[in-house]
């Protein structure tokens, strides 16, 4: 009789250990949950689309090139989900506003959404899959197509400093173009240290390069007499916009305007 008593103790000490060790994993579990959910925010379809309406949103498709090239959300961004690693890509960084998720379903977009946070996003939207979406669609073709404003080139100066003529003298499909010209005696030694700037406010301030850039057809030297003319991808630029720009190499400064086609 003593032994039966004793099995049941142990028996009924074992159901409620088990029962405390599930208590702290659902107790931990909740803990993550409302973690998550202060930062990982799902949304409705409608609640989106009222959203992007508003306000400028970043949104990010995360499926895969040919699901987005097929169909996607006009303005959407295409961030693939394998491409979200262990650092958050630089188009979310530089987003102005809320970031908003979606994929075909509503799997990756969540998925997403959590590798975000766990990478410290504070906020993001998930509004789940384009299959319910039921607003307007595009393909890339389709895209292309549609007739947008495009940056150009517009006022520009050729300047003059100890015989050296320097002018910014295009501006297309991202490329600047620069026309170096050597009109003094001795040879002119220039290489490839340009620096971009941008007035704000009336003050001129440096452009960021996003990566070190590369000038193309840059020689080290010119000969009196000889000009070069040098190209720079403004992809390389973090930001690029409408407004008034400076050229700058050394002691040669060069302003030029970059303003949007109607």
């Amino acid at each position: 009789m003593m032994r039966n008593n004793q099995s049941v103790r142990r028996l009924f000490g074992g159901i409620g250990l088990v029962c405390l060790l599930l208590c702290i994993s659902i107790c931990v579990s909740c803990a993550k949950t409302q973690v998550s959910d202060s930062a990982l925010i799902t949304i409705s379809a409608e609640d989106a689309n009222e959203m992007m309406q508003a306000q400028d949103c970043l949104i990010v498709d995360v499926r895969t090139r040919q699901e987005y090239a097929e169909k996607h959300i006009p303005q959407a961004v295409n961030i693939p989900l394998d491409e979200i690693g262990s650092s958050i890509p630089q188009k979310i960084l530089d987003a102005k506003g809320p970031v908003l998720l979606y994929c075909r379903s509503g799997r990756r977009s969540h998925q997403a959404a959590e590798k975000l946070v766990s990478l410290g996003m504070e906020t993001v939207y998930d509004f789940g899959g384009i299959i319910d979406w039921p607003y307007e669609t595009v393909s890339s073709d389709e895209e292309a197509e549609m007739i947008s404003p495009v940056l150009m080139l517009d006022h520009h100066e050729q300047t003059e400093t100890d015989g050296i003529l320097f002018e910014v003298t295009g501006f297309a499909d991202n490329m600047l173009y620069a026309e170096i010209t050597n009109q003094s005696d001795a040879v002119y030694v220039y290489g490839e240290a340009f620096e971009l700037r941008v007035k704000e406010n009336g003050e001129w301030k440096q452009v960021p390069w996003a990566d070190e850039p590369v000038w193309i057809e840059v020689a080290w030297e010119l000969a009196p007499g000889e000009s070069a003319q040098v190209k720079c991808a403004m992809t390389l630029v973090k930001t690029i916009d409408s407004g008034e720009y400076m050229l700058v190499k050394g002691g040669l400064e060069t302003p030029f305007t970059l303003v949007y086609s109607e």
